[in-house]
């Protein structure tokens, strides 16, 4: 554009676009370029609040997935608004877009661990096996789930150790969740030395039913599993609430021994063989 010359001064003239970066820019495109960037800035920034409010709405999806997820849609739409804001401006675009499939690749390739993790938990947290609160056991631990991330699904054993297990190989090996159902069955095997078995089996069920924490539905089951001439074995089989396992098992072995301390002959009460716990490695020697 040239500026009509004044009196006394010399005409002066001021570059276009065009003249500045030798593309075919026009003051309009720069102003839609500046436009779109706006508004990609405000859609990124109310989409991730949308994303956020995710875990009030469903009850499965943790804060921690939220905020990756939303942190991954506010990069997607300012990536995006910059392709267009590019594209108003007059760039070639194509080898943009090769250039990013090209990065999206290869951090794909050196992230694949971590990719595999938070598309694990997005399953894990919208089908839920486990929640939190749950005892579970995967991959040779066992205990109460605390939290669940993008990462991985934190679970504290009976002896106070946290333990992260991967997304992914919770979802990829076998899960075992002892509170899904509400209940749990455990049995308890008694040895008695000279039984009058009619006598003995419903004074092990009375003893049973009466311990604290033994649900009455389904009711205590107690079945002759070994018969000799001058012993027996008995297995009592009862439910519980999965929160307190050895609690409760505890609680019918006690009421069982005080049930037979007064019988004639000799008796053992013996409760089911518990795998140990895991427990965290011994410190380093410095």
């Amino acid at each position: 554009m040239n500026v009509p010359p004044v009196a006394g001064l010399a005409a002066v003239s001021v570059p276009s676009l065009d003249d500045v970066s030798g593309k075919n820019l026009t003051w309009w495109g720069f102003a839609f370029a500046i436009a779109t960037m706006v508004i990609a800035w405000l859609v990124a920034r109310y989409a991730g609040r949308g994303v956020m409010r995710l875990p009030a709405r469903f009850a499965g999806v943790s804060e921690s997935l939220a905020a990756t997820t939303a942190r991954l849609v506010r990069y997607f739409v300012l990536l995006l608004g910059v392709g267009v804001a590019l594209a108003f401006l007059g760039a070639d675009v194509q080898p943009l877009i090769a250039g990013a499939i090209i990065v999206a690749v290869v951090l794909v390739i050196a992230l694949r661990g971590v990719a595999d993790n938070f598309g694990a938990s997005v399953i894990l947290q919208t089908r839920q096996p486990i929640r939190v609160g749950d005892d579970v056991e995967s991959q040779g631990y066992r205990g109460t789930v605390r939290e669940l991330n993008a990462r991985s699904v934190v679970i504290r054993t009976a002896d106070g150790v946290a333990v992260h297990l991967p997304n992914s190989d919770v979802l990829g090996e076998p899960l075992l969740n002892y509170s899904e159902y509400g209940a749990r069955r455990d049995e308890v095997e008694v040895w008695l030395e000279d039984p009058d078995l009619d006598v003995d089996v419903e004074t092990v069920r009375a003893a049973v039913v009466a311990a604290t924490g033994v649900a009455r539905h389904p009711e205590p089951v107690v079945v002759v599993v070994t018969g000799r001439p001058a012993s027996a074995t008995l297995r009592a089989r009862f439910w519980f609430s999965p929160r307190a396992p050895l609690a409760v098992t505890s609680e019918v072995v006690t009421a069982v021994s005080a049930a037979l301390r007064g019988r004639a002959g000799d008796w053992a009460v013996d409760g089911p063989p518990r795998p140990p716990a895991p427990r965290a490695p011994a410190p380093r020697q410095r």
